[in-house]
């Protein structure tokens, strides 16, 4: 189990700590993958992706981004901006030594990796599950625009369920702790909403990826692309990748497979199968 004890960490330029967990045994001897989440999701939401790539011979390093997790959470929204969220990727990168790692990401993860490639170079191949260019042309609007102020809501509704439930029932299980491979969309609302109301306030108030656009830094990618999308995923549908795969120079495969905007976290081997480091 990840803890801070066993976390590595970063200190970005604005004051911001993160902490990062590397998995790495001699008998890995295939090149690291790096790991970004979605946005809201902490490293536990990925831990499926990261032991099938460690039995695949990848080490790899799983992080909290900021505002998740047990890394920091500043309150203001100048603090999450896609530029410190690559800003945060590059330190890690740079303090590993890593020379041009894969990566693996998820959702708004995609966009963070891409701003980084076209900073520094410093990436092989890169695969995206539930990845878009800019999520107010490529998401569901309805759910997006609309849906997204219902959920908003909807999220409050839960963490105060979540937080009551624990009181009753004497459980101090944190997000943090769980395992969400193999189970259910509800099982990762209750994770979600299993977190402290600061938490809960930063991505609910300050996250801002409804206006990044990475359409131009995307033609300037000439680096492998491989994209994953879920079938039933009601906030990115595939046509995301289709965008995607227009503007890059470089390959660009295309998946798609059930489930749904949780593909990575519930069902990480139906990602891994689709996707070749």
């Amino acid at each position: 189990m990840k803890n801070k004890q066993s976390a590595k960490t970063i200190d970005s330029p604005d004051g911001v700590r993160v902490h990062y967990w590397i998995s790495w045994k001699p008998q890995m001897t295939k090149p690291f993958v790096v790991i970004h989440s979605g946005a809201s999701m902490n490293h536990s939401s990925l831990e499926g992706i990261e032991r099938g790539l460690n039995e695949r011979g990848h080490p790899t390093i799983l992080f909290d981004q900021r505002g998740i997790g047990y890394s920091e959470a500043p309150p203001k929204r100048e603090y999450y901006s896609l530029e410190r969220y690559t800003g945060d990727l590059q330190n890690i990168i740079e303090q590993e030594g890593l020379v041009n790692p894969n990566i693996f990401t998820h959702s708004f993860g995609f966009m963070v990796a891409i701003d980084y490639l076209t900073k520094t170079g410093n990436l092989g191949k890169i695969a995206g599950t539930c990845a878009s260019s800019n999520f107010r042309k490529t998401a569901n609007p309805l759910l997006f625009h609309v849906g997204g102020k219902i959920m908003g809501f909807g999220d409050y509704v839960a963490w105060a369920a979540t937080w009551l439930s624990n009181k009753l029932s004497g459980r101090k299980s944190k997000y943090s702790e769980q395992d969400l491979a193999g189970k259910t969309e509800l099982s990762v609302m209750h994770a979600i909403s299993n977190v402290s109301l600061k938490e809960l306030l930063v991505h609910r108030t300050n996250t801002g990826l409804d206006c990044w656009d990475i359409s131009e830094k995307l033609k300037r990618v000439k680096n492998p692309i491989q994209l994953v999308y879920g079938k039933q995923d009601l906030m990115v549908r595939a046509y995301a990748g289709e965008q995607i795969k227009r503007l890059v120079k470089g390959k660009c495969t295309i998946s798609i497979v059930d489930g749904t905007h949780t593909l990575p976290t519930l069902y990480p081997e139906r990602v891994l199968s689709q996707i070749a480091y």
